[in-house]
């Protein structure tokens, strides 16, 4: 074979492994190497929350139903350094709330939400202020749909269990519906764009504990989160379902 022949086929061989390694990204369908991570707050109560990653700021101040503006890019850390020390503190005073050693994979995509009752009742730590991470979908849905990321993080009144839920149509015959999500657990759902009802609805059984009319935009992608107190004697507190459109990938 003559060697320019031969140049040529090598070249070829080496975009396609370029073009392979490329599309090997992991989380929503992102292609970065490293990992990104969107930092939440979904706890009625807690005030101004601050989120550390080894002991550095990552997110600020972030009140109730607030996002970190994008999805920031962080080094990997593996097993064998025990992965990221990400910490959960309330703004100002600086008071550790919670901490967690978590492996970020690489080129995945995170959300860390803080959910739960910084005043929970005594004998109700199950309802304590904590994070939970998840991973994000963020794959632009095609055509005319959206893309539903739903995170339960709402907590009953004192003296009341939290319950699975579900996140669908009102009908009972929904057209979409998760099926159990547990507190602190989360559930994917690709949805037709429009206007649409949705509730929570306890797992399994009729009782509905909030409502919304949400207009969706197609190719986007949504965070709802299912939030607040049960009861809580401020109504902005109380159970709710908020929409949260998040940057999509390609």
């Amino acid at each position: 074979m003559p060697a320019m022949m031969r140049r040529f086929f090598l070249y070829v061989g080496v975009c396609l492994t370029l073009l392979a390694l490329s599309a090997c990204g992991g989380g929503g369908g992102s292609s970065q190497d490293k990992p990104v991570i969107m930092f939440v707050s979904s706890s009625a109560d807690a005030g101004g929350l601050d989120f550390k990653m080894n002991d550095d700021i990552s997110a600020s101040n972030l009140a109730y139903l607030g996002t970190t503006p994008n999805f920031a890019e962080f080094d990997f850390r593996g097993a064998d350094v025990d992965g990221w020390d990400v910490s959960l503190h309330l703004t100002g005073g600086g008071t550790e709330i919670d901490r967690q050693a978590i492996v970020f994979g690489i080129g995945t995509d995170s959300l860390v939400i803080a959910h739960g009752i910084k005043n929970y009742s005594v004998g109700e730590e199950v309802k304590r202020l904590r994070f939970t991470p998840i991973s994000a979908n963020r794959l632009q849905p095609i055509g005319n749909k959206a893309r539903l990321i739903i995170f339960h993080g709402f907590e009953r009144s004192a003296g009341k269990s939290t319950p699975a839920v579900e996140f669908r149509n009102p009908s009972e015959t929904p057209l979409y519906n998760t099926g159990s999500i547990n507190p602190g657990a989360s559930a994917t759902l690709l949805v037709d764009s429009g206007s649409q009802d949705w509730e929570i609805r306890r797992a399994g059984a009729s009782g509905v504990f909030a409502s919304k009319t949400q207009n969706l935009q197609p190719g986007k992608v949504y965070l709802v989160l299912l939030s607040g107190i049960e009861d809580d004697p401020t109504p902005a507190n109380q159970v709710t379902i908020n929409f949260i459109e998040i940057p999509s990938t390609l």
